[in-house]
């Protein structure tokens, strides 16, 4: 049996802009509003049972139900990249906000620091080892959520193409594409992630 070249350039380009696309929107929802929750307790207790509902869900409920709500096609993927990926941030940057030490934060309110300053030196090399895991996991989360979105929710991308494969019974096409992401999760742990955590936090060497 000859067996078609998996390596796509469309399909793997579409694939990526759904991931980058759909991580990005939600690492900055997820993060904000953990950041939110984190800082004022009736956030948290409103935001928290959300988030709950969230988790417990299974994501295959969400590709169904996107696909109820949207159709085929980008909006289903990226609403489930969004609603399962940004949970994950969430607690992360609220168990980090959380943390920061109180005495440190009226320290600098007695000294009239300026708000600016309190970011500066305290908030953001607190939280970097926060967010940084949380970028991890979210590109991890996400480009798995990416492929069963659209071999579930799409016609186009690389899930669409392991669903055909899946069809005519092409193993060695399926385990290519399975390769593939394997190598970009990998390549992005050990040239963004890794590098990140070097430079800005030289103690995790």
């Amino acid at each position: 049996m000859i067996v078609r070249m998996p390596y796509q350039e469309n399909e793997i380009g579409i694939s990526l802009w759904r991931s980058v696309v759909g991580i990005s929107v939600a690492l900055a929802a997820g993060l904000a509003a953990g950041l939110v929750a984190g800082s004022f307790k009736t956030a948290m207790a409103l935001l928290k049972p959300v988030i709950t509902i969230l988790l417990a869900m299974p994501p295959i409920i969400w590709v169904v139900m996107a696909l109820f709500w949207f159709g085929f096609g980008n909006p289903s993927v990226l609403f489930t990249i969004i609603v399962l990926v940004a949970p994950l941030t969430f607690a992360s940057a609220a168990v980090g906000m959380a943390s920061v030490n109180r005495q440190h934060e009226e320290l600098f309110d007695a000294y009239k620091l300026g708000r600016l300053k309190k970011i500066r030196y305290l908030y953001i090399p607190h939280l970097t080892g926060y967010v940084i895991s949380s970028i991890g996991v979210a590109v991890a989360m996400g480009v798995k959520v990416v492929i069963m979105a659209e071999l579930l929710g799409a016609s186009e991308g690389v899930g669409a193409r392991i669903a055909d494969a899946r069809a005519m019974l092409e193993t060695s096409t399926v385990m290519a594409y399975v390769v593939l992401v394997i190598v970009f999760v990998s390549l992005f742990e050990y040239l963004i992630t890794k590098p990140l955590e070097i430079l800005f936090m030289p103690w995790r060497r």
